[in-house]
């Protein structure tokens, strides 16, 4: 049964990408960007390979990470703090592949599952958006379908809806839980594609495997065990993006 539902979903997502690469068009990247991830992991997954290629032609990224992924179910075994701490660690490991710099990496307190819009947080992360004023965010996707990420996505939109500040939507859940049906919604001829060269595609693989890799001494995954169609599609050689409109 697995087998079959693995060939499935490599099937639905291989038309999705052929449907983004023909309606859509090449992504016309900025230089002053913020990667809004609301996990540890996150940003690797949907943006690994554009934030590469941004950091090594000398753009300023910078990453807000809403939660420390302190409530991944399967490691609630691991003390929620050891969690938060290991994760965000992780993050810094990943960070360093992908060329973003230790100062441009945010760490908010948002409760892992429970991102919401009125969270004292908040106060922090406009802060944030306002100090830095980029030309472009990148958010999750709507169709991610988890609430952290849908939150995310939704507060970012609020905030930034009376700037001139570009959004963009990536993809990492989107790739698992999209019903087919629904594929008709989607507005295709706002996707914007990254292709990335062999040396970005190699750094993006290395910082997912940072996450993916990285066990406790109880042989518990910190960052939890992905099912492995996600992967297979967060890591082909293509990102895919929607550019987001108020």
């Amino acid at each position: 049964m697995d087998t079959i539902r693995y060939i499935y979903r490599y099937f639905r997502n291989s038309i999705l990408r052929i449907l983004a690469l023909i309606c859509g068009r090449k992504h016309k990247l900025s230089t002053n960007v913020i990667i809004v991830a609301p996990h540890p992991d996150d940003e690797a997954l949907g943006c690994g390979g554009l934030i590469s290629h941004l950091t090594k032609s000398g753009c300023t990224i910078s990453l807000i990470m809403l939660t420390g992924g302190e409530n991944c179910t399967s490691a609630k075994s691991i003390e929620k703090e050891t969690l938060k701490v290991t994760r965000r660690d992780l993050t810094n490991k990943s960070a360093i592949i992908l060329g973003i710099k230790e100062e441009n990496i945010y760490f908010l307190n948002f409760i892992d599952g429970n991102v919401c819009s009125k969270d004292p947080e908040i106060t922090r992360l406009k802060d944030i958006l306002n100090r830095i004023n980029a030309d472009a965010i990148y958010v999750p996707h709507l169709m991610d379908g988890w609430n952290d990420h849908v939150q995310a996505h939704l507060i970012i939109k609020h905030i930034i809806k009376d700037t001139s500040t570009k959004l963009y939507a990536y993809c990492v859940w989107f790739w698992y839980t999209m019903p087919f049906k629904d594929t008709i919604k989607l507005p295709w001829k706002n996707v914007r594609y990254f292709s990335m060269n062999k040396e970005e595609h190699k750094a993006k693989v290395q910082s997912v495997n940072i996450y993916m890799k990285a066990i406790s001494p109880d042989g518990i995954y910190y960052s939890g065990e992905l099912p492995k169609i996600l992967l297979t599609s967060c890591l082909w050689k293509q990102e895919i993006y929607f550019r987001i409109y108020n």
